[in-house]
């Protein structure tokens, strides 16, 4: 198995998922010591960032390469921060597209158009929590923290309106939700934070 660790390479060959253990404790203490994060895991082409720990020990007979990838966390924290601002207009744009639908009951598979959106809204719990964690220990981000936590807050309180609406299968109430709440939230932090 070839393994990269922020661009340096090695070779190892794993008998047993205890050698593979031994091997990432090894190469991730340094990591860990130096106060960086791992950023993401890269396995075979496919980036991981949770769960590559039990990925790696589940499967590493069938693993060719690894990239292990880090980063400060002030990197990391501008990074996700950055994806934040780029990924929630997206999703403002792509939400009254799916209203519609949803009012109109153009519902062909109520998977297919509602997965995207829980997909997008555990994506953006998981960016803000992990750049809510990371912030205590970056410098300067007592503002941009108190918006984190107030966003989080609000798409928590939404996620459980949105949750019980779908379950009564009530979706003009889910497009409601969408439009009307969701837009909003995301609307008014890309606005707060555009004037950072």
């Amino acid at each position: 198995m070839k393994i990269s660790v922020d661009g340096a390479w090695e070779e190892q060959e794993f008998h047993s998922a205890q050698e593979v253990n031994d091997f990432w404790e090894t190469r991730t203490k340094p990591i860990v010591e130096a106060d960086r994060l791992i950023y993401y895991v890269q396995i075979d082409g496919h980036p991981y960032y949770s769960d590559y720990e039990s990925i790696l020990l589940d499967n590493y007979y069938r693993i060719h390469e690894i990239h292990i990838v880090t980063h400060t966390k002030q990197e990391c924290f501008t990074i996700t921060l950055e994806d934040l601002k780029t990924y929630l207009p997206r999703v403002v744009n792509e939400i009254p597209g799916i209203a519609e639908k949803l009012y109109a009951e153009e519902i062909n598979d109520i998977g297919a158009l509602i997965t995207p959106i829980i997909d997008s809204l555990q994506w953006m719990v998981s960016a803000l929590e992990f750049a809510y964690a990371i912030s205590e220990k970056v410098k300067d981000t007592s503002g941009i923290r108190q918006s984190l936590e107030h966003l989080y807050k609000n798409i928590e309180s939404f996620v459980e309106k949105f949750h019980d609406q779908l379950s009564w299968n009530n979706y003009v109430g889910v497009s409601d939700l969408l439009q009307y709440e969701l837009v909003p939230i995301l609307e008014d932090w890309i606005h707060e934070v555009g004037k950072e």
